[in-house]
């Protein structure tokens, strides 16, 4: 019996979503500029032909993902941003929401790592893409607690490449060591913004 419409289309929804996982974690784990069409295929275990059934290439692929992760990711710190929450209830808020979301899935670990890492490097040439867009209200909630004397005087940008960094390393140690590894708590990563008594 032939397959409904809607069966067909299950069917490449739920395909196309494991050529971007698979996409996913080859980027992260070796770099966007280090994989190719055929690396992706070759994981997949499909012929080239059937990946440009589902993309015309790879930078699609790529647009597709970030498209994704802005979904789930984006979307929850613009709703920190758009509830006006800021000073150091942002950067704990978005702490959290980071802490959380390495560790629910592996899918949100890969994606974490590779866009605080294109972040942090600039190496890529799609890396406008991937730009951290409440990079300016982060520095403003910084600097709110640095007038009251609550965070460390050091320039914002500093604090914020150590806090993408720790994160950047927590995201890929998760992704490495999955079942043994333990995230710190929220006050830990917190006491790279305070002033130290």
């Amino acid at each position: 019996m032939p397959k409904t419409a809607l069966q067909n289309a299950l069917i490449r929804e739920k395909r196309k979503n494991a050529i971007m996982e698979t996409a996913l974690k080859q980027f992260a784990l070796k770099g966007i500029d280090n994989i190719s069409i055929d690396d992706i295929a070759q994981a997949m275990h499909i012929s080239h032909g059937l990946f440009y059934h589902y993309f015309t290439d790879k930078t699609d692929l790529i647009n597709a993902i970030i498209e994704k992760g802005k979904e789930t990711i984006g979307k929850s710190v613009s709703e920190l941003i758009n509830n006006n929450v800021g000073g150091k209830d942002f950067v704990e808020e978005l702490t959290k929401f980071y802490l959380s979301n390495i560790q629910a899935s592996d899918s949100k670990a890969y994606y974490i790592y590779i866009l605080l890492s294109l972040n942090l490097q600039k190496t890529t040439s799609i890396e406008n893409n991937w730009n951290i867009s409440y990079h300016p209200y982060f520095v403003k909630s910084i600097e709110i607690e640095q007038e009251k004397g609550v965070f460390t005087n050091l320039p914002a940008s500093e604090l914020i490449t150590v806090y993408f960094s720790a994160l950047e390393g927590l995201a890929y140690s998760r992704i490495k060591y999955k079942k043994t590894f333990a995230l710190p708590s929220v006050e830990t990563l917190l006491n790279i913004f305070y002033k130290k008594a």
